[in-house]
This record gives structure tokens, sequence and C-alpha cells, in this order.
């Protein structure tokens, strides 16, 4: 017991450890993937964000052409233009109203003290001469006018005092700054002599104006700075457009030019380390979300190396493309950036392709000098295509999303115009990046249309427009089918029927599980006449052969679909169901037989067995009880609803207890729909027929014939649907003369099991 209980030991160990190795390895590939394409990412990213960089100084002659990459202001021509505007503004001087009214009363006081002078009248003349020079501060007054001014009348001192009031009124209203004093003492005797006064006296007047007079007007510093800058204000910043010239080729670089070169990020005035790490921070943040999204909502997808490393390459080639078209003008518009969406949508899965797409669009956005409009429409129409490719029922629906796409793109560039810009819609600009997005639209679609077949086939993902390609009853494998197997074929018919209608009732792929069906049993066209549904009433071989090889001949019809599918080059997926549709079924009739001829000597169940694996989806256990459902109930002699529904549910309560349905995910309840639908469905084939009397059947047959001869000649099984091209599953296999049908087969039957294990 110890001896044989060591081998069983060590063989779970060492299959425990393969598979621990196995799962290593895969996390390896995993990461060095995620590695790559984070390196790669950060590659295309700081191409794409990094400025073209230079090294210039004053004098240096422009290496080429240098355009601004965006708006900004034009600095230097801003500031000159401001300086300018305040200095035009002129200096401020304010009034000081208390020296004006202190001139004038000085003015006063000096014919106050002139009376005072002339009222001393003990005092000699020349003396009160001499004091009035003194007291006024008229040191030039000649004698003689002094005197004179003594000696005159009041009437007369009041005429003087009037015009030497009037004369400085008229000086000060003018305003007297204090750099222009001298100037305005200048001016006193010409006005003085406007009142044509005598000598004597318009040299007093002129005299005790000139030392009266001083500065009423002051320069206002608040007020001329306010007004400077109120000045400067008003002066618009001067924008330098995206795509003006900076600097031409060849041109000395000047410093206005430096300043602008430096605003627009053209001079390197730092190594290129800060550009890198952000570009690698921002590549490893992008690579990050998105893995954490798979492992939160999509964990399977990472398990497939093939899967995630087309995530990764689309990605890749859509930030490459996107480079490329910003380097167009109006590119930005017309990148077919949608193409990634709904490659992702079809290959792989649609919350997957949002959930990128939004990704790839806020990278792109920034890549398009941080455009938030570029993103908007990048985003909208992308999300567009991927909504429009959920139900692609063939390539041409393509062109249809592409038109969607580039529609999408032109309403959010309209809205962006009138909600945003504010700017006309007769803009030519405006309609100039519409046509770019419905440029954008069709290349998205003739991208996808272009390269879906080579990721199809080189990622090995089965898409829902290949099998409905593979669907068409023109491809080679089901055009063989159907000549070197009729019966089969038709039978193979009648199984997508039922799998189909039962995978849509469980929520399976009911597409997936159709052309699968189509394909189960391609396997028998190595030896159709061997199957029952292939003899059409001739000899049947297994009448002649030991049991044992009856049973290999059966059973090998697997491996013989498996090798044909993989010559012709079917998809995995569908092998599967090659592989997959019997189990481990035995063919019970022949081993029955081979007990009774044997009398269970030497028996094994072993050798009548199929050789597996049992079914490991919904669609490949739906094609199994399809298969068994459909033959039993075609060896059935009088079909009943009844009978019927009792037939299927029996199948699928032994492939139940026999453990062929352990791995696949269908509960009871999925069971129980399941034989509901394929009782249905065969109850409308297998339906009981009223037997017409002779004279009419003769007559109805003689109809058919003549509405037959003017028609092609039809396919075994039917009315020639399927040889006029009509896809598989129409519905013509189980009418009267269709193999399997009632009435059909003029050869004794097969035992039932035989039938059923086919």
């Amino acid at each position: 017991m110890r001896l044989r209980t060591i081998p069983g030991q060590w063989l779970n160990r060492l299959r425990t450890a393969a598979s621990g190795r196995r799962e290593s390895w895969a996390r390896v590939r995993l990461w060095a993937w995620v590695v790559f394409v984070t390196a790669a990412l950060a590659g295309l990213l700081y191409a794409g964000l990094a400025p073209d960089q230079l090294s210039l100084d004053v004098g240096d002659p422009a290496p080429r052409d240098i355009p601004a990459s965006f708006e900004f202001v034009d600095q230097p021509t801003t500031d000159r233009l401001r300086r300018e505007a305040a200095a035009s503004v002129p200096d401020i001087y304010t009034e000081d109203e208390q020296s004006t009214q202190i001139v004038l009363d000085n003015i006063e006081a000096a014919f106050v003290e002139v009376r005072r002078i002339r009222s001393m009248t003990s005092t000699p003349p020349e003396e009160r001469a001499a004091l009035l020079r003194e007291r006024l501060g008229l040191a030039t007054l000649t004698d003689d006018a002094a005197l004179q001014v003594l000696e005159a009348d009041s009437q007369t001192l009041d005429m003087l005092r009037g015009g030497a009031l009037e004369a400085a009124g008229e000086l000060l209203d003018a305003g007297i700054r204090p750099d222009e004093l001298d100037q305005a003492r200048r001016r006193v005797p010409d006005l003085v002599r406007a009142y044509e006064f005598d000598r004597p006296y318009e040299q007093f007047v002129s005299l005790l104006i000139q030392s009266r007079l001083q500065p009423n007007h002051f320069f206002d510093q608040e007020a001329t700075l306010a007004a400077r800058q109120q000045a400067v204000a008003a002066v618009e910043p001067v924008i330098i457009r995206k795509g003006q010239l900076l600097v031409e080729r060849g041109q000395p670089v000047t410093e206005d030019d430096l300043v602008r070169l430096r605003d627009a990020g053209v001079l390197r005035e730092q190594g290129p380390l800060p550009a890198v790490i952000g570009s690698v921070l921002l590549a490893a943040l992008s690579v990050g979300l998105m893995g954490g999204y798979l492992y939160m909502f999509n964990r399977l997808l990472l398990r497939v190396d093939s899967r995630v490393v087309l995530l990764g390459l689309i990605c890749l080639v859509t930030i490459l493309v996107a480079q490329g078209a910003l380097s167009v003008p109006g590119g930005r518009y017309g990148m077919p950036l949608a193409a990634a969406g709904m490659l992702l949508a079809i290959l792989l899965e649609a919350r997957v392709a949002v959930f990128a797409t939004v990704l790839l669009a806020g990278l792109i956005g920034l890549m398009a000098d941080a455009d938030l409009q570029v993103s908007l429409v990048t985003a909208a129409s992308a999300l567009v295509g991927i909504f429009s490719v959920t139900r692609v029922g063939q390539r041409s629906d393509l062109m249809r999303a592409g038109l969607y796409v580039g529609l999408t793109g032109a309403v959010v560039l309209v809205i962006w115009t009138l909600v945003v810009t504010g700017a006309p819609l007769y803009d030519v600009g405006l309609w100039t990046n519409v046509i770019w997005a419905l440029v954008g639209g069709f290349l998205s679609a003739v991208l996808t249309i272009g390269t879906l077949p080579f990721l199809e086939t080189a990622f090995g993902i089965l898409t829902p427009v290949r099998l409905l390609e593979l669907a068409n009853p023109n491809q080679p494998l089901l055009r063989r089918l159907l000549l070197e197997a009729p019966g089969t074929y038709h039978h193979s018919i009648m199984v997508a029927n039922l799998c189909e209608a039962a995978a849509e009732q469980v929520g399976a792929d009911s597409l997936l599980a159709r052309v699968g069906a189509y394909y189960h049993d391609v396997g028998k066209m190595k030896r159709p006449y061997f199957f029952i549904e292939n003899q059409f009433g001739g000899v049947n071989p297994h009448e002649k052969i030991a049991p044992n090889l009856s049973a290999l001949i059966i059973t090998s019809h697997v491996r013989d679909g498996v090798e044909l599918a993989r010559e012709y080059g079917l998809p995995e997926e569908l092998i599967k169901f090659i592989r997959e549709h019997h189990g481990t079924t035995t063919v019970e009739y022949f081993y029955n037989k081979a007990l009774e001829d044997e009398h269970g000597q030497g028996v094994l169940e072993e050798n009548f067995r199929y050789p597996g694996p049992i079914p490991q989806s919904k669609e490949t256990a739906i094609c199994m009880l399809a298969d068994g459902a459909e033959a039993a109930v075609r060896a059935m002699t009088r079909p009943t609803p009844g009978r019927i529904e009792a037939t299927v549910r029996k199948v699928i309560r032994d492939r139940l207890n026999g453990g062929q349905l352990d791995n696949c995910d269908l509960t009871l309840a999925d069971l129980d729909k399941i034989a509901e639908t394929f009782t249905q469905v065969l109850t409308g084939i297998f339906h009981s027929r009223i037997e017409y009397p002779e004279t009419l059947e003769k007559e109805l047959e003689k109809a058919r014939r003549s509405q037959a001869q003017p028609a092609r000649r039809p396919a075994p099984g039917g009315d020639g649907a399927a040889a006029r091209g009509t896809p598989p599953g129409t519905g013509t296999a189980g009418s009267p003369g269709a193999p399997g049908a009632p009435g059909a087969q003029a050869a004794p039957k097969a035992p039932p099991s035989v039938e059923a294990g086919g």
C-alpha cells in the first residue's frame, strides 16, 4: 500500500511544482511587458511633451525658422508699448491756493506799507524813499519812482494796487511751476505796460509784482503715477499666436528674441532630466491606472498574455499616431484615434475600451499643448465608436461606425465654439476643423477594417465579425461538409439552431454556440458512410466489423475533426466544440454489443469512451446536450411533444449524472431552460404529420416537382437554401425529405445509441 501511494505523492508534488513554475513565469512575463510598455510610453510622452529646446545667445544666428508652438504674450513688445504709454502722460501739477493767496496778500500789504510811509510827512522825502525801498524790498527802485509813488494820491494808489493785483492774478491763474518762476517774472513788465501807467508807476508795479511772485502749481506725484498706471493698463497685451514666426532662420537673435524664445519654451535653461522624470511618472501612472482597473474589474484578462500584449500594443501605437498627427496642421482633429477604442471593444471588451479611451484622450490632450478641446473631441468620438461596434454584424458596419465617429467630432467642435470660444459659426477655421473631424472618422473606420483581420489572426482572438464570416456556407470546410457528408451537415444545422436558442436563454454567447455547432462534427467527413445520417439507405458497414473497431471509428471523428480544423485554420474556440462536444461519454451501443459478443471477458470500457475533455464552457456544454438531444429525438418513430420532452430531459439528466457538466457554468435552472428550449424547437421540427390519401399525396408531389424544375438543384435536405448561399441554420433541415427527418431514411435505422453517439 505504501509503495503504491509514494509515486502518487511525488506525481502530485511534481504537478504542483510545475504549476507553480508556470504561474511564476507568467507573472515574470506580465511584469516584463508592463515595464516595457511603461518605458516605451514614457519615451513617446517625452517626445510629445518636451519642447524642442535650443541653446542660443544674443547675436547667434537662428538655426531654423522657430514658430510659436502655443499662444503666449509678447512681453518685450508689450513692455515697450506700456513704457511709451506711460511716457506720453505729462507730469501733473496741482494748484496750491494758499500760495496764490499769499502772493496777493503780499501785494496788498505792500500798498498798505506805501500809505503808511506816505503819511510820515515829517520825514524828509529822500529818507522816505529809502525807507520805501528798504521795507518793500525794492532795491532797484529809483528815487524818482519812489518819491512819485509816495506823492501819489489815494485814487492813484488804488489804481496801481488794482493793476498789480490783476496782473499778478493773471500770472497765477495761468499757473506758475517752480521751474517757470523766472519766465513768469520776465512777463511782468509786458503785462503791466498794458495798463499805460506813467513810467515811474510802471517801474514800481513791475518790481513789486516780481518781488512778491512765487510758484503756485506744484508736481502731484500720486496723480501723475495714477494717470500713468491708467495709461499702462489701457495697453492691451500683444499676443503671439500659435504658428507665428518668432525668429527667421539665419537672423541674429536679439535680447527681445531671447525673451520670446524663453517664454515659448524653446530655450534650454536646464537639462532634460526633469522632463524625463515627469514623462516616466506620467507613463507609470497611466499604466498603473489601467492595470488597477483590470485587476479590479477584469482580472481574467490579466491571465492571458496575448490579451495584455494586445492592449499595450494598441495603446502605444495610438500615442505614436497621435504624435505624428499633431505635427500636421489640422491633424489634431483628424486623428484616427477612435480606431483604438473600436479595436479594443471588438477584440477585448467594451468596458476595457472605454477606460483605455478616456485615459488615452487625456494623454493626447496633454501632448496637444494641454488642449482640453482635443481631449474632449477625441474622447467623445472614440466613445461613440465603441458604442457603435458593440453589435457589429458585418465589416460594413464599421464604416457606419466611422461615420458616427466623424459626426460626433464635428458636433463637439460646434458645441465648443458656441459655448467656449464664442466665435461665429461662419468662421472658416471652425469648418476646416469639422472637415478634419469627418476625415478622422473615415480613417478610423478604414484603419479598424484593415487591421482587424491581422490582429484576430496574430493574437488568436475570435471576434463576432470573424464568427459571422465562419458561419458563411461558402467557407471551404463547411462547403466540403455539405458535399461529402450532407447528412452530417444538416444535423449540424439543426444542432446549431438548438444551441443558439438555448444559449440566448441562459446568457451564453449565442453566436459562438451556433458557429461552433456548425463545425462540431466536421471529423465525420473522413469516413462519412460510417455514420447513419450519411448512409441514405445503403448498407451499414458496422454490421460487418467488430464492435471495438466500430467504436474506434465513431470516436475517432473527434480527433479527425481537430486535425481538419487546424488544417483549415479554425480558431481554438471552435476547436473546443469539436473536442468537447462528446466529453468522455461512451459509445453505449457498441460497448454493450461487445459485452454480449465477448461475454464480458476482456472488454475495457476505456476503449469505447471518447477522449474528451468534458465541456469547459457553457457554449460547448450546450452543444453536447443539443447534439445528443437532436440525435435521440431524430431516432424516435412517433415523436409527440410529451415524448420529445421526456427524451430531451433524459439526455440532459444522463449527461449531468455522468459528470459531463461538472466543469461548465451551467446551473440546474439553466438546464431546465435548455430542456424547455430544446423541446420547443424539436417539437416544431419533428412534429407528427397528417397521413394524406394516396391520390392527394401524388398530386402534391407532382406540384412540388413542377415548382422545383426551374430552380437550381437543391442541396440534400430541403429546398436548396444552403446551396444558394443561405446561412446554415435557416430551418430547412427539418422539412420532409431532409436527412434525419421522419420519413427521410429508407434504410433500416441503426440502434438509437449509434445515432446518439454521432
